[in-house]
């Protein structure tokens, strides 16, 4: 059996002061150089070679923004309680996934980034103009802010992994 290696990437992780003295790593399979890559999608995490999640936050805030955008222009044909089915169905995913990998790491700028997107969610759901308290806004749909949900999934990740 062979392998295509152009098919194939490589990356090297490490902080950037490590990274700078491996300039001329080549990787070959079956005679294939394969290329190297400064980030990668793997399981839907966008993982940079320094370990730092900013390009993995613009990837979800992207996403994020073109579903409440559609949320924002329909929204007004909804019931309440269908703008939030869609966001529960649309939106919330995005917020969760992996929160417990890169959100807990010291991303105190990029989890906030998050954290206003949340609030405008909450505000396209209630119908509210944007200089409406998100706190208030949060506490009538009952929403915890994103800082609560890791936590309540690194809670539940321990008790499954007991």
């Amino acid at each position: 059996m062979t392998l295509d290696g152009s098919k194939f990437k490589f990356i090297l992780i490490g902080s950037p002061k490590k990274l700078s003295t491996y300039n001329d790593v080549n990787v070959v399979i079956d005679n294939s150089l394969l290329e190297c890559t400064d980030t990668f999608k793997y399981l839907g995490v966008t993982i940079k070679k320094t370990m730092t999640w900013g390009d993995h936050v613009e990837v979800i805030s992207t996403k994020i923004n073109q579903r409440l955008g559609l949320l924002r222009r329909i929204s007004y044909l909804l019931p309440p309680e269908t703008r939030i089915t869609l966001h529960n169905s649309l939106v919330r995913p995005l917020f969760d996934f992996g929160d417990t990998i890169w959100g807990d790491k010291g991303n105190a700028t990029l989890v906030n980034e998050l954290q206003l997107l949340q609030n405008k969610a909450a505000k396209i759901i209630l119908g509210l103009p944007s200089f409406y308290s998100s706190t208030e806004a949060l506490k009538e749909l009952c929403w915890p802010t994103l800082f609560k949900y890791r936590l309540f999934h690194r809670c539940v990740r321990s008790i499954w992994s007991l």
